[in-house]
């Protein structure tokens, strides 16, 4: 199993900014350490293979010292179960009593309640929510072959999904992001663009061969999906980043087991596990 690890010292930096965190906030080690040994263990569980702790430290290492960026990160992915639509409502939920069971001001919990559910849509009306949200995204901008790990661990966390149901969800979740006019909008993230379009345009692409039984590159981004459908590589085509029938449009979405399309429901609700 391909899995998202902590760099080296890794965990050593992410307890010693959890400690300047509590810190700042007042807070002693008898509030704040059972809370940090649930957080450590929610992101150490098993069906995390992206969602993991390396992902809190990648995110913690784009965002300044807030409280509310900072405890929103710590909690964003806290409940994490691939076959359920609703984790961020649930993360936001133990963010809330939580914080409340610590006696953080109620202004403060209510805000990073409100950045853990910005996460569902990754969409923003504030500065503070979108650079929250564009640290989440920023693995998108990644280069090449660290994108490709990515969505081969996202694959990971959604191995009870057929191959081809979860292709289409996830098709359904790129074209919604190549859709909008940027993806990064804040100075901070505005340079991953680029290469974010590029990683998504090639997956989307990669995507429709192996619906359509095209050819594909060598350097397959699910070389697992390809040999269990028959779709040999070889033959390089540039990628697009154009809709086709194989996609539920913008507006549907594929239900996590069966796959139907659903009106009027968000596209991420089929493969929601696309950041």
């Amino acid at each position: 199993m391909e899995r998202f690890r902590l760099s080296p010292g890794g965990r050593r930096r992410l307890e010693a900014r959890w400690e300047r965190l509590m810190g700042g906030l007042g807070l002693g080690p008898e509030v704040h350490a059972p809370l940090l040994r649930d957080l450590l263990a929610r992101y150490r569980e098993p069906q995390r293979c992206y969602h993991t702790l390396a992902h809190l430290e990648h995110m913690l290492a784009f965002l300044p010292e807030d409280p509310r960026l900072e405890l929103a990160a710590w909690f964003h992915d806290a409940v994490y179960d691939p076959t359920r639509s609703d984790n961020e409502e649930r993360s936001a939920r133990l963010a809330l009593s939580s914080l409340r069971r610590a006696g953080l001001e109620a202004g403060l919990v209510q805000s990073v309640a409100r950045l853990i559910r910005a996460t569902r849509t990754h969409r923003a009306e504030d500065l503070l929510t979108a650079l929250f949200v564009e640290a989440d995204l920023a693995i998108l901008g990644a280069e090449p072959g660290t994108y490709a790990r990515y969505a081969r661990a996202i694959r990971q966390e959604y191995a009870w999904m057929p191959e081809v149901l979860f292709l289409k969800g996830r098709a359904a979740v790129l074209w919604r992001f190549l859709a909008r006019p940027r993806i990064f909008c804040t100075e901070l993230f505005a340079g991953l663009e680029p290469q974010a379009r590029e990683n998504l345009g090639l997956e989307l692409a990669q995507i429709e061969r192996l619906l359509t039984g095209g050819h594909l590159q060598e350097d397959l981004v699910y070389p697992g999906i390809a040999r269990k459908l028959g779709v040999e590589g070889g033959g390089h085509q540039p990628a697009r980043a154009h809709q086709h029938d194989f996609l539920a449009t913008p507006g549907q979405h594929l239900h996590p087991r069966t796959g139907a399309k659903d009106e009027g429901g968000s596209d991420e609700e089929g493969v929601k596990g696309a950041v």
